[in-house]
């Protein structure tokens, strides 16, 4: 492969702002071109946002490097882990309707997890069960001090049926008691949201919330035509690959990720745009209106960026990481992120596609949130 033909197509890059160009700035084709020539990124898409506007979206790099194939600010992402803030807005939106509490027990909705025993390790080092000293709760699961434990990756089985084998394996700490982030604690929420709504949870999704707020590219099963637009998740360089991108598969899928016959996977499972999830970032930062229209309470949103933890020692809200200065945000797997600053007015979002923690992240962030303040001073101009 001509590495340095197809970087001079990389750094054209995608600026979809005009009036980025009527001030001198680095667009994110020239921030991030060094990255892309040394090989330490493959693509990048960079989102800037208020509560009410997009302010920016521009993008760098390769979304596929083999056929060369620019990333583009609509290009596609595996979110991750970015789900499980929606998730929790699905629960919320079920409060607001009074059908359900955070509080409330999970075994209320899911009579499998009555009376579940906590493994608790002995002076051998063998393991034995004993009661745990209360129910879980649904709060539990959305701040990961549930205890449960389980599978990480989805088999091809009904929601339902995964989450209740969870309830078969004993705790691994008492409800509340300790922090350990949880896929599958979450997988559970989901199937309480089923449970409560009587649908099927990507409808339920779809309906209640992707279609409110406009989000058309997101989705637990991506059509053949969104495909075309799905930034490839890579390796980076290393000894094993030598000087060339690996690409990975999404580790959490089994098969072919368009079969709706795949259970939507709540702790982890949708793709999506920069833009859409900005969208529901949007209605966060508006205390739940998005256009006009309510989709959430102000006391749900509240509740949702609000540090939650009984345990004191994290800094979770409801499925949402609550920075000091009130921000919230979540991450994914592979590298995106997205962040509302309400004392800032500001929403940011970077999405890459690459495995593991990557040793250059905190330069491409660094770089990142220059290309922000870029933004955000123009808005001044």
């Amino acid at each position: 492969m001509n590495w340095k033909k197809i970087t001079g197509l990389a750094i054209t890059g995608v600026l979809s702002m005009p009036y980025l160009m009527q001030a001198e700035m680095k667009s994110a084709p020239e921030r991030f071109a060094p990255f892309i020539e040394n090989r330490q990124l493959p693509g990048i898409v960079v989102i800037a946002a208020d509560a009410d506007n997009i302010l920016a979206v521009d993008a760098a790099g390769f979304a596929d490097i083999e056929h060369k194939i620019s990333m583009k600010t609509d290009s596609l992402f595996w979110v991750a882990s970015e789900t499980k803030t929606l998730i929790a807005g699905a629960l919320m939106l079920l409060r607001d309707e009074d059908k359900v509490q955070i509080d409330d027990p999970v075994e209320k909705f899911l009579p499998e997890f009555k009376n579940m025993p906590v493994a608790v390790k002995k002076e051998d080092g063998s393991y034995e069960k004993k009661p745990a000293a209360r129910a879980i709760t649904i709060k539990d699961l959305l701040t990961h001090v549930s205890g449960i434990s389980g599978s990480q990756a989805m088999a091809y089985k009904p929601l339902r049926e995964i989450v209740a084998g969870y309830a078969e394996i004993p705790l691994e700490s008492e409800p509340g008691a300790v922090f350990k982030y949880s896929n599958p604690g979450i997988n559970t929420v989901g199937a309480i949201i089923e449970v409560i709504s009587g649908e099927p949870l990507g409808e339920f999704m779809q309906c209640r919330i992707f279609d409110p707020l406009g989000m058309k590219n997101t989705t637990f099963w991506p059509t053949p035509a969104q495909l075309q637009h799905l930034a490839k998740t890579y390796q980076l360089p290393n000894e094993k690959t030598g000087n060339q991108f690996k690409v990975i598969s999404y580790y959490h899928f089994e098969g072919d990720i368009s079969d709706r016959s795949r259970p939507p996977f709540p702790g982890g499972g949708l793709f999506s745009t920069g833009e859409d999830i900005i969208y529901y970032y949007q209605m966060l930062l508006n205390g739940g209106e998005f256009n006009g229209r309510r989709i959430l309470s102000a006391a749900a949103v509240k509740e949702m960026t609000a540090r939650q933890d009984p345990t004191g020692i994290s800094d979770r809200g409801l499925a949402l990481v609550i920075g000091n200065s009130g921000e919230f945000r979540h991450s994914g797997a592979y590298g995106t992120e997205t962040i509302g600053w309400p004392a800032k007015n500001l929403i940011t979002g970077i999405k890459v596609q690459i495995q593991g923690g990557w040793p250059e992240k905190a330069a491409v962030r660094a770089e990142y949130f220059k290309w922000v303040d870029d933004v955000v001073k123009n808005q001044h101009r």
